[in-house]
């Protein structure tokens, strides 16, 4: 598949955006690994690097604007941190597709 942009959230050292760089199946313009502990970013930038698309980034997941920066697919590896998924869920603007992940 083709993608402009994915988020990831829960993206933790980038593995999983490292997988779909490398996944000749898909064509990816720019993966967003977004995790809340500030001290992963740095692994997944090294994890990463070379990849031009691609960008770790501190962040909450509640905190992110989803409708303005409008991800074409948002894959949620931390499912099993939410309070409340439905609730999370009802955050993104109709339409987004999702992919989901937990433990």
């Amino acid at each position: 598949g083709t993608f402009n942009h994915i988020w990831v959230l829960g993206g933790w050292y980038g593995v999983l955006a490292a997988m779909l760089f490398d996944d000749m199946r898909f064509d990816i313009d720019q993966i967003d690994s977004i995790d809340i502990d500030e001290d992963v970013a740095a692994v997944a930038e090294t994890m990463n690097g070379g990849a031009p698309g691609f960008r770790a980034v501190t962040s909450d997941m509640y905190a992110l604007d989803y409708s303005t920066a409008k991800p074409d697919l948002v894959v949620n590896t931390s499912c099993e941190h939410i309070a409340d998924v439905r609730g999370w869920l009802d955050m993104l603007p109709k339409g987004t597709k999702v992919l989901l992940q937990s433990n």
